[in-house]
C-alpha cells in the first residue's frame, strides 16, 4: 500500500468520525431543543394579542417562565390569572417590578395610564383593579394587546383582576413561526 493510498484511508476515517460527531451533535441538539421549548397556537377565536402583537391562529415558540426568564416590557406570556386556577390567558407586560404606575381616569370607561415613562390611553372596565402606585416586587402589570380596543372583560388581563404574580406566569413567547400571517 503505497503512502497515498494510507493518507487518504486516514482522511476518509477522520471525515467519517467528524461526519458521525457533527450528526450526534444535531440530534442532542434537536433533542434539547425540543425538551427546553414548547410550540403552541394562539386559538383562532383569541384577537386579543392582535394587531401589534400575534395574530390569532400563529404557531407560536414558547419557554416555562422560572425565574431564570428574563422578562421585559413588551413580552407576550401564558399566564393564570389571579383567582383562575386552571384558566390560561395571553397578555403582555406592561409593567415591572418597582415601576410607578399613574391612572388618570378622563371619563367612565376610558383613562390615561403612565407605567414609568410610557403612557397611554386604555379602555377601562366599571370595576377596574389598577391602581396608581409601585408596583411590588414580584408582580406584574399584565395587558392584552387589544387594549385600546375593549375593556379587558372578554379576555382578563390586570385591569380586570389587578397584577399578576410572578408564580402565575407560565411561559413567554419566544418567536412565532407564521411572521407573515396577520
Amino acid at each position: 500500500m503505497t503512502i497515498e493510498n494510507r493518507a487518504g484511508q486516514k482522511t476518509k476515517l477522520i471525515v467519517k468520525r467528524v461526519r458521525r460527531v457533527v450528526y450526534l451533535g444535531v440530534v442532542i441538539g434537536l433533542i434539547w431543543f425540543f425538551l427546553r421549548y414548547d410550540f403552541r397556537s394562539i386559538p383562532e377565536n383569541y384577537n386579543h394579542l392582535a394587531p401589534q402583537h400575534m395574530p390569532a391562529g400563529a404557531t407560536v415558540v414558547m419557554i416555562d417562565c422560572d425565574q431564570d426568564v428574563v422578562l421585559g416590557i413588551g413580552t407576550v406570556l401564558l399566564y393564570e390569572p389571579p383567582g383562575h386556577p386552571g384558566k390560561q390567558t395571553f397578555g403582555v407586560v406592561a409593567g415591572l417590578p418597582g415601576e410607578t404606575i399613574l391612572l388618570i381616569e378622563e371619563k367612565p370607561g376610558k383613562g390615561r395610564l403612565q407605567v414609568g415613562d410610557r403612557k397611554e390611553i386604555l379602555l377601562l372596565p366599571k370595576k377596574h383593579k389598577i391602581h396608581s402606585g409601585v408596583i411590588p416586587d414580584g408582580q406584574f402589570l399584565i395587558l392584552n394587546g387589544d387594549r385600546h380596543l375593549s375593556t379587558g372583560v372578554g379576555a382578563p388581563d390586570s385591569r380586570v383582576f389587578g397584577l399578576v404574580p410572578r408564580k402565575n406566569l407560565q411561559s413567554k413567547i419566544i418567536t412565532s413561526l407564521n411572521p407573515f400571517s396577520g
